[in-house]
């Protein structure tokens, strides 16, 4: 396995990143640039190419939340999204302004 860095924005004004093709790929990490506004990213699902996202749980009914700020790295389980076909994040708080924010999304892939 190779690893592989998918970028997933944040446009200006909206707390949605857009979608990512991560199936067949394990997620390990995300990296925050400089200009992200929040501090905690929560992740959404879709099996149909992005026309319908459904909140990331554990196995425990629990939504997947990862404690994140600008400018920073967080090792991601795996588990967690051995499932997903495509993925997003939704950032806590809008970003500012006309400001995007990339989300740099570490996988391991053939």
């Amino acid at each position: 396995m190779r690893q592989v860095e998918l970028e997933a924005v944040i446009a200006g004004g909206s707390a949605n990143s857009g979608g990512i093709n991560v199936k067949g790929a394990m997620v390990v990490g995300i990296y925050t640039d400089s200009d992200f506004a929040g501090a905690a990213l929560a992740a959404e699902v879709s099996n149909d190419g992005g026309s319908t996202w459904f909140d990331v749980q554990t196995a425990a009914g629990v939504d997947v939340s990862i404690i994140i700020g600008a400018s920073e790295f967080s090792r991601l389980d795996p588990a967690d999204w051995a499932f997903a076909e495509t993925l997003r994040f939704v950032s806590d708080g809008a970003q500012g302004g006309g400001t995007p924010s990339t989300l740099t999304v570490v996988v391991l892939a053939d």
